[in-house]
C-alpha cells in the first residue's frame, strides 16, 4: 500500500501468499491478463511462487509484449526498466545453465 502511495499507482487488489495459494495465484493471472497496463507489485519474487520454473512461467508473462508490468520492491526487481530485463536474462540463462543437459566424453549428463 505504501509503495502505492509513494508511486502515486491506484490499488486495486491485494492477494496474500500467492506462493502458497494456487487458486489466488490463478486468479491474479487472469486478471492481469485483462489489463495490458497493470502493475502487479509484491513485496519480493518469492511471495509469487516458490518454484523456480514456475516463477520463470510467470516473469515470461511480464516481458511478453504488451503485457503486464511486475515490481519486487526487497528485489529491487522492475520489469519496466532495463535492469529488470536484464536480470529476467540472466535468471532464464542461469535455469538454462543449471538444468539442461550436457554431453561429456559422448554421453549425456544430467
Amino acid at each position: 500500500r505504501l509503495w502505492c502511495r509513494r508511486n502515486h499507482r491506484r490499488l486495486s487488489k491485494i492477494y496474500f501468499d500467492l506462493g502458497r495459494n494456487r487458486a489466488a495465484r490463478d486468479e491474479m493471472r487472469a486478471r492481469l491478463s485483462d489489463h495490458a497496463n497493470a502493475l502487479l507489485v509484491v513485496p519480493a519474487l518469492h511471495h509469487l511462487t516458490r518454484d523456480g520454473w514456475a516463477l520463470l512461467d510467470l516473469l515470461e508473462a511480464f516481458f511478453a509484449e504488451g503485457g503486464p508490468a511486475l515490481v519486487a520492491i526487497q528485489d529491487s526487481f522492475d520489469s519496466r526498466t532495463q535492469t529488470g530485463r536484464l536480470l529476467y536474462q540472466v535468471q532464464r540463462a542461469a535455469q538454462d545453465v543449471v538444468f539442461v543437459p550436457h554431453r561429456r566424453d559422448g554421453e549425456t549428463v544430467h
